[in-house]
């Protein structure tokens, strides 16, 4: 069987890129798809920090509480 190429042109960058006909439909060029993905991924990193972060600060502020909590009980017990 025998595929034929296709010429296609880039929504974004406006570029010309042959597929193969076998390919699925797609309307952006490879280096358009990796800048996508690439921007993609920052955001998500950014969203993992993000909810890294705010539980690392809930830890350490019950942490504190419970410091607090035993230097007040261990006065009590004086």
């Amino acid at each position: 069987m025998r595929y034929y190429k296709e010429v296609r042109f880039c929504k974004l960058c406006k570029a010309r890129y042959v597929v193969e006909q076998k390919q699925p439909k797609s309307y952006y060029c490879a280096k358009c798809v990796e800048k996508f993905k690439a921007q993609k991924r920052k955001e998500y990193e950014a969203e993992d920090k993000a909810e890294q972060e705010a539980k690392d600060k809930a830890e350490q502020e019950a942490k504190e509480e419970a410091k607090k909590e035993t230097k007040k009980e261990t006065k009590k017990d004086k």
